[in-house]
């Protein structure tokens, strides 16, 4: 038990930090040949201690030597930590534009799919009417035809209807 308390009492308070989840919007971005600079200008308002700030959606370039450079007002920086993999769940804004924009995005994914549906649907029905297309100019090269034009009718149809349908 003294080897915990004396733990304790010796680990960075820093360990048992908030940890704040934000995100920053870029405020300005000029594009080079190369790349891009972005920056981004944002205010948070934290209480007094030490805390974790994380903002899923800056990360170093991939790859390169290039790191985010942060600078603090009002506050001192005691470490930075910057990976590539997104560990922390992000959290969708609370703002009535964005639940707004969810649901517009919902409804046109929802007619995308409707499209692709209908899509699919008229591959199948030239696939049926090729396959009966060919069935009939074969039936032009053959010596046998079938007797009456309802048993091609019947047969000309069973070759649409059974075509196999993906």
């Amino acid at each position: 038990m003294r080897f915990a308390a004396l733990l304790l009492a010796v680990s960075p308070s820093f360990v048992f930090a908030d940890t704040i989840v934000t995100r920053i919007a870029p405020t300005d971005v000029t594009v080079f040949t190369q790349g891009a600079e972005v920056t981004r200008t944002g205010q948070i308002d934290l209480p007094a201690g030490i805390h974790e700030i994380v903002i899923p959606d800056m990360r170093p370039n991939n790859g390169g030597t290039n790191t985010p450079t942060v600078t603090l007002s009002g506050a001192t920086l005691i470490s930075e930590k910057w990976q590539n993999n997104n560990s922390v769940a992000q959290l969708e804004p609370e703002t009535e534009e964005y639940a707004v924009a969810k649901a517009a995005l919902e409804t046109a994914q929802d007619a995308v799919a409707a499209l692709n549906d209908e899509i699919s649907k008229k591959q199948l029905e030239i696939t049926a009417a090729n396959a009966q297309l060919e069935f009939l100019k074969s039936l032009s090269n053959s010596d046998t035809l079938p007797d009456g034009i309802d048993t091609l009718r019947d047969l000309s149809r069973m070759i649409s209807e059974e075509n196999p349908k993906c």
